[in-house]
């Protein structure tokens, strides 16, 4: 599951420096040529066939102190993402990227699942037990305090805690955007999900080895699984990427925010190393081909880029 909880909990909210700054520039002012995306894909707009909504939107439950209360929002929804849709396909636009990819944020925007800290908890937990996910997610509805003392397998853990201690986050496999209510502010949710969007925009990437593995690519992350198998792993890439990939991932939609909202408030050393190589990065490839990369879920591609320059990268 890419962008998972897991994951993102270790990135924590990013890096707020300057050279995130610097990244987004460079991108921006190296925007591809029309002809560059000319072999581009004919439909970007909408990679797969999003999952319904397992649970509407929940008032909060009376009397429920942390991790599981909340406190409702007071501004208008539908303003929130319109305002998010409106920034990433400027974004998008600024980029060169094709006009499907400009388009996709509107799509996106009915992709977003605002969820009370329980059912959050839970859609990720639980993500490969749907019998027992939905019977947690219909008691939850009936009586929350009894569903929550249901969580007692699970609840308190160190993974039930990392997972309730994350803002939002990106499911590939529902290709839904999923929001904490209990941990993201109002005020801070334009940023976030300007973060989240760019997480869902490349493509998804799936094909079939001669020996059944099944991957998937979206953005520069790939991630494999048996033919029989439910569970997607993570494949690492090649020996002597600088980076784990999924944080090539977070270094572009990180980029996006900043972007948008300005630098973000706690540094993390790792990625603002990712960042400063992207920057170099960018400066050597040719206009626009890291985003396209991006965008077209191409990470091979990429992996073939980063060799083509490792000595003047080393």
């Amino acid at each position: 599951m890419p962008r998972s909880p897991e994951t993102r909990a270790a990135i924590g909210r990013r890096a707020g420096s300057t050279l995130i700054l610097a990244l987004s520039a460079a991108l921006v002012l190296a925007t591809p040529a029309a002809s560059a995306w000319a072999d581009g894909p004919a439909d970007c707009s909408l990679a797969q066939t999003a999952e319904p909504p397992f649970v509407g939107e929940r008032a909060p439950a009376a009397d429920l102190g942390p991790p599981f209360g909340f406190t409702p929002w007071t501004g208008d929804r539908q303003e929130l993402l319109r305002r998010v849709v409106e920034v990433v396909a400027q974004q998008a636009a600024e980029l060169g990227a094709p006009s499907c990819f400009q388009r996709k944020p509107e799509a996106l925007a009915a992709r977003v699942d605002f969820l009370s800290p329980f059912d959050f908890l839970v859609l990720t937990y639980y993500d490969s037990e749907p019998a027992t996910r939905d019977a947690l997610l219909q008691a939850y509805g009936r009586d929350p305090r009894q569903a929550i003392r249901d969580l007692s397998p699970i609840y308190p853990s160190p993974r039930a805690d990392m997972i309730l201690a994350t803002v939002a986050y990106y499911d590939l496999d529902s290709d839904r955007i999923r929001v904490n209510r209990g941990k993201l502010s109002e005020a801070d949710a334009p940023r976030v999900l300007v973060h989240e969007f760019w997480h869902a925009m490349p493509l998804t990437r799936v094909w079939t080895q001669p020996d059944g593995t099944i991957y998937r690519a979206s953005g520069f992350w790939t991630q494999q699984r048996r033919g029989d198998g439910r569970i997607w792993q993570a494949v690492d890439g090649p020996t002597g990427l600088p980076f784990p990939p999924y944080l090539f991932d977070e270094a572009m939609a990180t980029m996006m925010e900043v972007r948008f909202a300005g630098p973000l408030p706690y540094a993390r050393r790792d990625l603002d190393q990712a960042v400063v190589f992207m920057t170099r990065l960018t400066d050597l490839a040719a206009p626009g081909e890291i985003i396209q990369l991006y965008l077209e879920s191409r990470p091979l591609d990429f992996y073939n880029l980063l060799a083509s320059h490792r000595d003047e990268l080393s």
